[in-house]
């Protein structure tokens, strides 16, 4: 019969094997690792892929992370979930981060050289039919809020263009994950707008496309109503 002496073949002292949930877990674990990626960890606020943040620092610290792939987290306790970015200097302590790719913190955060790192492994979107047809709601909803705020809602003139010119092309629906982080990223945008509740960490975070664009859709819709003076945010 099955011990559990702790030798080779021994089964849980229960007698029971690994679930399929939990050898499914597991090999998700494994997969995470193998894709992983050591990286220094920044905190700032949320960032999404494609979003550019221009900031002054005479900081040594950042002059160290030039031309190095970083990963930035938002300074929300608990965040697992962040963008991996390119440190660039684009003048005298001047410096430019570009955001990449949505990636999840796999590893233990570890401390060495007065840095913080950790892997992280790339969250790979599962987009399903459903899902293309739901991102498909959200195309006349950026229309309508990029009127509404360039009739008077920027902070300086063109400032939607130029955020845009940032983040590039929009995604199309069949890209839906993609498209919910453009969205998020346009309604959430460096230099603030104001005009709309923070959507990015939830966003970020979203176990499934599904529930990143519902994020996203609640996130413009409540931005649209706030515009237009149905619903106030704040």
């Amino acid at each position: 019969s099955a011990t559990s002496d702790g030798g080779d073949g021994a089964l849980p002292s229960d007698g029971a094997l690994p679930s399929d949930t939990d050898m499914a877990s597991l090999n998700r674990r494994i997969e995470e690792l193998r894709r992983s990626t050591r990286m220094p960890i920044i905190v700032l606020d949320a960032m999404l892929p494609r979003q550019v943040l221009r900031f002054y620092s005479e900081d040594p610290d950042v002059a160290l992370l030039e031309g190095q792939n970083i990963t930035v987290l938002g300074g929300i306790k608990g965040l697992r979930h962040g963008t991996t970015a390119m440190v660039k200097s684009v003048g005298p302590s001047e410096w430019e981060v570009r955001g990449q790719h949505h990636v999840a913190i796999v590893g233990d955060m570890e401390r060495e050289d007065r840095m913080t790192y950790s892997r992280v492994a790339p969250v790979v979107d599962d987009v399903q039919d459903a899902d293309v047809e739901f991102a498909k709601l959200l195309e006349p909803l950026v229309e309508e809020w990029i009127q509404l705020v360039e009739s008077g809602h920027e902070r300086f003139e063109g400032q939607v263009k130029f955020v845009m010119r940032d983040m590039g092309p929009r995604p199309p629906p069949e890209e839906a994950g993609e498209l919910a982080m453009w969205v998020a990223a346009l309604v959430n945008p460096l230099p603030a707008l104001g005009v709309a509740l923070e959507i990015r960490p939830r966003a970020l975070t979203a176990p499934t496309v599904s529930e990143r664009l519902m994020v996203v859709l609640n996130g413009i819709r409540g931005s649209i109503g706030h515009l237009k003076g149905e619903k106030r945010l704040f």
